[in-house]
């Protein structure tokens, strides 16, 4: 009984909650242009790809920052729960 409960719980805190995924931004697409079939029209065309794909690994960035944040948070949040629960635990 102890052992679902423990199981339970891991799974609900590694889970991001509502509110904490509001503060990531969403995941990143991939600028049309790098999907694009053949050469680039011209070196204008070619720049302006290379700035959306600077703009885009920025974005990429900044969305697995924010993910592996929030991953640290909640094991952290986990580890305290389960050391809480050991620290009862003993008195048994």
């Amino acid at each position: 009984m102890i052992r679902k409960a423990l199981i339970v719980a891991g799974l609900v805190v590694a889970l991001p909650s509502p509110s904490e995924a509001l503060f990531c931004p969403s995941k990143p697409r991939a600028p049309y242009c790098a999907d694009q079939f053949g050469q680039f029209d011209d070196q204008r065309d070619f720049g302006r790809c290379r700035d959306e794909m600077e703009s885009y690994k920025s974005r990429v960035q900044s969305y697995a920052d924010c993910q592996r944040q929030m991953i640290d948070d909640a094991t952290r949040e986990f580890n305290s729960a389960v050391a809480s629960f050991n620290r009862r635990a003993r008195r048994y």
